[in-house]
């Protein structure tokens, strides 16, 4: 438990800076990926469950790209009425529209896949014109979409236009689910801490063994969303009910494997990757130390730098 808190004060006062917390091999991989196309100035396709950060992938796309200084607007296409086509697009004859506003800038269509048929018409018109009036640089929004529902099935299903989908989807970005990457729960979890501790006006919080239990244990469907609700309430004291699917079936020797490898991560996130220091801390011999490193498949040097 004294381990256990200290690699969270650890983590907390790491966390953040990044808008991709974690140092799994997913993460790393998608932070390679955004920042590579942040730089093509193509329109992207993000897909990912509910509570993944899809916005928050589409603002760093953003602000790494050339257009990071034009404005950002973010439109959840669920809400978007019978007005949303004048909003959008502007009515026959108006100079005032959302598109016009961010002409250089990024629009980012939350949902994309509740886009009502109207509105995909002229979106596909629209992105048409625009590659008509490219020239030495950025003319018109980029536009950034995302889903949680796989847009293919929606275009087989016909409500989604095929001609649209493949504009959308120039550039395509899964984000994977919390479950996929156990490894960066506790860091996560631990900036979600931090927030709470800021928000509440509280100096410290101590994990307790329920809560590591769960963090291992749970499968997060809701992703971020539910694990900063469970780390306010964890935070406040407050009872903390999980709902939903958790991953009770695993075998105990997977279980223990899973503890295991957060606990050799988070040494090493306190060492800075450092052996010799690592082995006092955990009581194991070097031998020992790197036949576990094998095991789990972890590099000494993504923990020094």
């Amino acid at each position: 438990m004294v381990l256990d808190n200290r690699a969270l004060r650890e983590a907390v006062e790491q966390a953040a800076a990044d808008e991709f917390v974690g140092t799994s091999e997913a993460i790393t991989s998608l932070r390679t990926m955004v920042g590579q196309m942040a730089m093509l100035d193509l329109d992207v396709l993000i897909e990912g469950e509910t509570g993944t950060g899809k916005e928050v992938m589409a603002r760093a796309l953003h602000r790494r790209s050339p257009r990071a200084l034009m404005p950002f607007r973010a439109i959840r296409c669920s809400t978007l009425g019978e007005s949303g086509l004048g909003d959008l697009f502007g009515h026959a004859g108006s100079a005032g529209n959302w598109l016009r506003a961010l002409d250089g800038g990024v629009l980012f269509l939350a949902e994309v896949d509740a886009l009502p048929a109207p509105l995909q018409a002229r979106l596909l018109a629209y992105l048409e014109t625009r590659e008509q009036r490219q020239g030495d640089g950025p003319a018109g929004a980029r536009i950034i979409a995302a889903t949680r529902a796989a847009l293919d099935t929606e275009v087989a299903a016909g409500r989604f236009r095929e001609d649209l989908f493949y504009r959308l989807a120039l550039l395509r970005l899964r984000i994977p689910p919390l479950r996929e990457r156990r490894d960066d729960i506790p860091v996560v979890f631990a900036q979600f801490v931090r927030e709470a501790l800021d928000r509440t006006r509280r100096t410290n919080f101590a994990i307790s063994a329920a809560d590591r239990r769960q963090l291992l244990e749970h499968d997060w469907p809701g992703n971020a969303r539910e694990l900063r609700s469970y780390a306010f309430n964890a935070v406040l004291g407050l009872s903390r009910t999980i709902t939903g699917k958790g991953n009770g079936d695993v075998r105990l020797s997977a279980r223990i494997s899973a503890y295991e490898r957060s606990i050799l991560i988070e040494t090493l996130q306190h060492t800075r990757g450092k052996v010799s220091e690592t082995c006092i801390v955990l009581g194991i011999s070097r031998q020992t130390f790197y036949e576990k490193i094998a095991k789990h498949g972890l590099q000494l040097d993504s923990y020094r730098n």
